[in-house]
């Protein structure tokens, strides 16, 4: 299953692959791609996911998830305007995993990635890009975070607290690719910009293993 399948992209590599259609199943609030032959699922993760035995897969789906962001003692609205006060369990989040100095609060991705993981029966896998402190997104490019209405914001996540939520291995990309080998030129440079710790390397890699009846390892 492939959470927040967008385009289909993955999904379309792995039918390449040899995968049959009819074991592979997208979940994207967007409606199936024309001409996808696989299952498909539109509406919104976590609650439209049903049970799953096998790979649960969600690449860059928890950064879609909202996060707050605080000033002093309040949560902000979109247009940056205090809302409420800060929680208790809001409090402790920051603590604990805000050591940059960010006032993002990531705890609504650790409940939505641990609602995702109770519902497998095999594996769950989130991949990522980490940090905390939102950027923004223009007509495709990266600027500054703005609260301007042509400004999508975005902050990454914090996968050491959804660990801590589901359990599991954290690692970083440039180490899960660190042993493959590129069979052409292109390949090898693929992986040289899937490496580096600069850019795609630093996205973190979440395995949460749910192969037994149990808690997740």
């Amino acid at each position: 299953m492939d959470v927040g399948a967008g385009d289909g992209r993955l999904l379309r590599q792995l039918l390449d692959l040899g995968f049959p259609g009819s074991r592979l199943l997208g979940v994207d609030v967007r409606p199936a791609p024309p001409g996808l032959p696989v299952q498909w699922i539109q509406g919104r993760a976590p609650e439209c996911v049903p049970a799953v035995r096998g790979l649960l897969f969600a690449h860059e789906f928890l950064d879609d998830v909202a996060v707050d962001v605080v000033a002093g003692d309040h949560v902000l609205t979109t247009d940056g305007q205090p809302a409420r006060r800060i929680s208790r369990r809001e409090q402790d989040w920051l603590r604990r995993w805000a050591s940059d100095g960010s006032q993002v609060v990531g705890l609504r991705r650790d409940q939505v990635w641990a609602q995702l993981v109770a519902k497998v029966e095999g594996e769950a896998i989130a991949v990522d890009f980490m940090g905390g402190a939102p950027v923004g997104h223009r007509r495709g490019r990266r600027t500054q975070a703005s609260l301007c209405p042509e400004t999508d914001l975005c902050a990454g996540v914090d996968l050491r607290a959804c660990r801590a939520a589901t359990g599991g291995r954290l690692i970083p990309q440039h180490r899960v690719f660190a042993d493959v080998r590129g069979l052409s030129a292109s390949q090898s440079a693929q992986l040289r910009v899937l490496r580096d710790r600069s850019g795609l390397g630093g996205f973190g890699w979440l395995f949460t293993d749910r192969s037994s009846v149990g808690s997740p390892a």
